[in-house]
């Protein structure tokens, strides 16, 4: 059977944030962040990859989406009680 999912909440969030704000965002990051917070889904892709939903929280780097698991099927959420994992949505310079 698959590990445990923990409640997501604003302050899980707001950790997970201050921990990819100090990094690059890479593999080994993924890997460290993961590592802290084993009962939370992590996932990463591009800011602009996401249209739908709007984020729960926001960095200069990056934004985090909810991933909600209600009814057997995913999709992004703001509402706490059925995320069951993040998004970590990369911001690309403008440049």
């Amino acid at each position: 059977m698959s590990q445990q999912t923990a409640a997501i909440t604003s302050e899980t969030v707001d950790a997970i944030a201050d921990q990819f704000a100090q990094t690059d965002l890479g593999p080994l990051a993924f890997d460290a962040v993961r590592s802290q917070f084993p009962s939370v889904r992590i996932t990463h892709c591009f800011d602009d990859d996401i249209f739908s939903g709007k984020p729960v929280a926001r960095r200069p780097k990056f934004a985090i989406y909810l991933v909600g698991g209600d009814e057997h099927c995913l999709s992004l959420t703001n509402d706490f009680d059925i995320a069951i994992g993040v998004v970590i949505a990369e911001l690309l310079d403008d440049k």
